[in-house]
This record gives structure tokens, C-alpha cells and sequence, in this order.
């Protein structure tokens, strides 16, 4: 699906904005286990269903997910902004220590779970959803990869079809946004329609939002520190009217699935 016109972007943030539980976050706090360590962002009301917030390659929870994390707590989830490693090579041996110190919190009790995800933390979420699958009912992906055997980075590319969430669909029972810009040069938007494709065959629901003028990084732009091109040479730009929408999206997302 192609990215709405103005009208369309202004009523999805009205709703936003007017639909129940939007509330000041109470308090944010620290949490830690073992091998595992975020800040839990709690809304008003608790219990409440609990996203995952995945940071992205920067390696390390950055403003712009505090700030997420923060608009999430204000629309009534519990958001837990998640210190996993994602360097090259680290495994998804992170994702069963994060998954118990979450069934700590007493504040998502008995309630779903979903996670978004920020570039490298996209494909992640769906590492999270295959670890508890009956917990998890929704995710949404910020510019993820999707299949590390055909990705064009090459500081990227996986042997095997392991670590690719288009090859873990079997494991997975989620709901899936997919928001990517049409201009992104670290992931075709072919991998995109691909990943929808492989997702609709499973009987899974999916949305694929293809922004026209956007480009990887479309809601933050470059990382503290970080000039316009990665590393990998992935352009970033930041574009107000994509994020909007997108947070817009989200929101209305898990709304909707986190049940």
C-alpha cells in the first residue's frame, strides 16, 4: 500500500491523538536481570499490553527511542527499550534472558505482548515473537531487513536463511506493519513486498507502507554522532511528514491486535 495523502495522514493522527488512553506516562524506570537491562516507560493505566522497543546498529537505546518509547506509555502500553546486543555475530542468545526479565513486570501482567523495531532492531522483533509465540501478537518494523541471505550490504549478508524473519514465519503467530521508504538503499523495497508476500501465504496479517519520498531512518534521521551515510552507505534522512504518519500507524496498529 502506497503512502496516503494529506488527509489521510492528518485523520490518522486526529484519531491518535482523540482515541482513549492518551495520558501522560506516569514513570519510567530502570530494570535489570540477568543478561538483560532496559527502561520500562508505564503508562497511566496498568496493567497494560507491553511493547518491545528495539534500538537500532547504533547498539544502544538512543534519545529517539526514549522519546518512542515515551509516546507509546502515553497512548496506554507499557514500552520496555531493550539494551540487546546488535553487533555482528551476537546471536539471538539475547532474546530468552529479555523475555524473562519482560514476565517480571508486574505492570504487563497477563497481557499481550508486541515490539517495534528500528532498522537493525526490525528484523529482531520477529526473533522476540518466534522465542513466545503465544505471547506475542503484534509487531511493527521501521526499515528492517528481511532476508540477510539477499540483502545488498554485504557487511550484512548471512550464509544461511537462520537469522532471516522471512525464513521464521512458521514460528510466528503476529500481525505484522511493515513501514519502509521507497528511496531506502540498505533494503529493496523488493525484500519488502517479498516479506508481505511470504507472510500473507502463512494466513498472517500484514500491512506493507511504502512512503514515496523517504528514505532509511525516515522518523529519526541520523543517529547522535552519525553523519547522513552509515558506515554500510545507507543514506539517512529524517522527513516530519513520514514519521508522523508512521507513529500514527503504530499506535493505531497495536491498537488494534494487542487484545
Amino acid at each position: 500500500m502506497g503512502f496516503g495523502g494529506v488527509w489521510g495522514k492528518a485523520f490518522l493522527v486526529l484519531c491518535l491523538l482523540l482515541a482513549p488512553g492518551w495520558a501522560d506516562a506516569q514513570s519510567s524506570r530502570t530494570v535489570r536481570g540477568e543478561d538483560a537491562s532496559g527502561e520500562l516507560f508505564l503508562p497511566a493505566r496498568t496493567p497494560a499490553p507491553l511493547i518491545f522497543v528495539l534500538h537500532t546498529a547504533w547498539g544502544r537505546v538512543s534519545p529517539a527511542d526514549v522519546q518512542y518509547s515515551k509516546m507509546l506509555a502515553q497512548a496506554g502500553f507499557v514500552a520496555f527499550a531493550i539494551e540487546y546486543p546488535s553487533a555482528r555475530g551476537s546471536g539471538r542468545g539475547w532474546v530468552k534472558p529479555y523475555l524473562k526479565l519482560a514476565m517480571a513486570q508486574p505492570e504487563g501482567a497477563g497481557q499481550p505482548w508486541g515490539a517495534v523495531g528500528f532498522s537493525a532492531g526490525g528484523p529482531r522483533t520477529f526473533w522476540l515473537a518466534a522465542g513466545a509465540p503465544d505471547r506475542f501478537k503484534a509487531v511493527v518494523s521501521y526499515y528492517g531487513t528481511y532476508d540477510f541471505q539477499t540483502t545488498p550490504v554485504a557487511a550484512m549478508r548471512m550464509p544461511d536463511s537462520r537469522g532471516s524473519p522471512i525464513a521464521m514465519l512458521d514460528r510466528v503467530h503476529v500481525a505484522a506493519l511493515l513501514l519502509h521508504g521507497a528511496k531506502d538503499n540498505e533494503v529493496p523495497v523488493e525484500m519488502v513486498e517479498r516479506m508481505k508476500a511470504a507472510m500473507i501465504a502463512r494466513g498472517l496479517p500484514v500491512e506493507a507502507i511504502i512512503y514515496p519520498d523517504c528514505y532509511h531512518s525516515f522518523d529519526r534521521g541520523p543517529e547522535p554522532g552519525m553523519h547522513g551515510t552509515t558506515d554500510n552507505g545507507t543514506y539517512v534522512v529524517y522527513n516530519s511528514k513520514c514519521e508522523a504518519d508512521a507513529r500514527a500507524r503504530t499506535v493505531t496498529w497495536f491498537r488494534t491486535y494487542l487484545k
